[in-house]
């Protein structure tokens, strides 16, 4: 078995001899996209629907004032429920520090001043962390509502 050695070929003899003439193209492509938020499609968009199928415009724009509409409700429910939450955990907090309060001042009455000074004090600590609590969720709903318009 004849072994066979390979002669180096210089890379300009390569290509030459493995590449014919070379042509060169030039292609170019373009894209065009448009974008809009809205309800509603645009006015030469309207136009067009309404020539394909007469009163499109009118049941689209029936479509956005209905949802509009739905959507008033909706915020308006959540605005009152959270109101409503809001007025019940105060009351419910306010109720709970009191009656703390209450059995602090009853254990001092029945000679109890070290545990009544803790309930106090605890009770205190709790009605001020809860209102804090409160205020911080209200200071927060109400950034994230302007943030949204």
């Amino acid at each position: 078995m004849t072994k066979h050695k390979r002669q180096p070929v210089k890379h300009s003899e390569a290509a030459q001899a493995t590449t014919p003439t070379q042509h060169s193209f030039q292609v170019s492509a373009s894209r065009q996209s448009s974008m809009y938020v809205s309800p509603l499609p645009s006015a030469s968009d309207m136009e067009a629907y309404d020539r394909i199928c007469p009163g499109a415009f009118d049941r689209i724009l029936a479509m956005a004032e209905k949802q509009q509409s739905h959507r008033h409700i909706q915020e308006d429910r959540a605005v009152r429920a959270e109101v409503r939450n809001a007025t019940i955990g105060q009351v419910l907090g306010f109720l709970l520090g009191l009656s703390g309060i209450g059995f602090s001042a009853i254990a001092v009455i029945n000679g109890q001043e070290a545990g009544s000074i803790v309930g106090i004090l605890t009770s205190i600590g709790s009605l001020m962390w809860s209102f804090k609590k409160g205020s911080d969720r209200k200071r927060e709903s109400l950034e994230k509502r302007q943030a949204m318009m």
